[in-house]
């Protein structure tokens, strides 16, 4: 996370009074965000973690396992959301006619990931805001390179919140600590596995395709929550990186270092 304390520390001194000032509290704005987007990581992590570890006693029957792949696929979505809302009142403050206006509700709504890459997809094709090439334009490069891995999380956020289940199968692990099973007091094969933690989970392919048009998909063409995740988080380190060297680089300060309170 530190790219990412760089970039609030960097926020925090461009709200100084010798700065930017912070009258529209377009700061409150950008760390809301900041740290939504720090409990949205958290929660892909220990979700991840309990679909992985061997933690007793937990059940992985498919309701619970769908359970944290809903948060999962929840908190990555928000993620992006969320670094959209701080970025976006950090450019406010640098230029406020490139950016949402912080201090209007309605523009408020609009926020969203669409603003930093626009949307090819529509007839006509949306435009980004103009701002991000001015103040992010590595991060916006970095996020247009990776919107097939963006809306591959999106498409899964949207069907296990709104439609149905992502979860199709996968392996469980076999590696079980020592006395593992011994201390919850089974012996039984059968009951053993309904304990034992995930090695891989396959996702649902198109899942927005109706089942009628579905073809069969060969076992090594599924994405897997074990690469997509790790992949996602890359994203976000990396997005930490480009968004803290483009604010330094692009929103000029009058002063790029804190004074003493006069």
């Amino acid at each position: 996370m530190s790219p990412f304390k760089e970039l609030d520390n960097f926020a925090l001194l461009a709200c100084q009074k010798y700065n930017f000032g912070n009258e529209t509290d377009w700061f409150g704005c950008f760390r809301g965000g900041l740290y939504g987007f720090y409990g949205r990581f958290q929660g892909i992590t220990e979700n991840f973690r309990m679909l992985h570890e061997w933690m007793p006693p937990r059940l992985h029957i498919g309701v619970n396992t769908e359970h944290h792949l809903a948060s999962i696929f929840f908190n990555m979505d928000s993620a992006i959301e969320c670094l959209t809302f701080a970025l976006n009142a950090l450019g406010f403050a640098a230029q406020s006619n490139g950016f949402r206006d912080v201090t209007n509700e309605k523009s408020l709504s609009k926020i969203a990931p669409k603003d930093v890459m626009g949307n090819t997809a529509l007839n006509p094709p949306l435009t980004p805001l103009k701002g991000y090439l001015h103040k992010f334009p590595s991060l916006q490069s970095y996020w247009n390179v990776n919107r097939q891995l963006l809306s591959k999380v999106i498409e899964l956020h949207d069907v296990s919140k709104h439609r149905e289940a992502i979860y199709t199968g996968g392996k469980i692990r076999s590696d079980p600590p020592p006395g593992f099973f011994k201390m919850l007091g089974f012996d039984d094969d059968k009951e053993l596995m309904q304990f034992s933690p995930h090695e891989e989970i396959l996702l649902k392919d198109k899942p927005k395709a109706a089942r009628k048009n579905r073809k069969p998909v060969a076992r090594k063409d599924f994405d897997t929550l074990e690469d997509l995740v790790p992949t996602f988080v890359d994203f976000l380190q990396n997005t930490g990186v480009l968004a803290s060297n483009d604010s330094r680089a692009n929103i000029e300060l009058q002063y790029s270092e804190f004074r003493e309170a006069t």
